[in-house]
């Protein structure tokens, strides 16, 4: 089955105009997007990843980005930003953009609206509530 997805996959980038990442980072996904598929990418295409920055190997990235296979790319992720040891430095995607205008990073903020943090704050209050009252009839 796995080989089955990675042959979808590299069918799909052959013809996509645009391709962007909405997968969760799981073993199974953990740098999906590599030289293998940004090779068989359609010439011009823009890569667009607002997921995780795990999914895609950076170096690839940028290959394919300075190869001109990818017109341009913006991520609002990098690989391995929530290692503790993590330096931006390191990121081969941020130290291209420095010098490259085809490339836009920006934060990873989509959960960081109103909204969110009220449905966030909701959610623990319910499971701190359902804590309590689980201990509260097991005493």
């Amino acid at each position: 089955m796995a080989s089955r997805v990675w042959q979808s996959l590299k069918a799909l980038v052959r013809i996509s105009d645009i391709i962007t990442v909405h997968v969760p980072h799981e073993s199974a996904t953990e740098r999906m997007f590599n030289r293998e598929v940004f090779a068989h990418v359609k010439p011009g295409a823009v890569f667009i990843n607002t997921s995780r920055g795990e999914l895609v190997n950076e170096r690839a990235l940028v290959d394919a980005l300075k190869k001109g296979t990818l017109r341009g790319a913006a991520c609002d992720v990098l690989a391995d930003e929530f290692n503790p040891r993590f330096s931006i430095a390191k990121s081969a995607l941020w130290r291209y953009a420095r010098s490259h205008n085809n490339v836009i990073l920006t934060p990873h903020i989509g959960g960081s609206t109103i909204d969110a943090w009220r449905m966030t704050e909701l959610y623990v209050i319910d499971k701190t509530c359902a804590l309590m009252q689980r201990n509260r009839q097991a005493t």
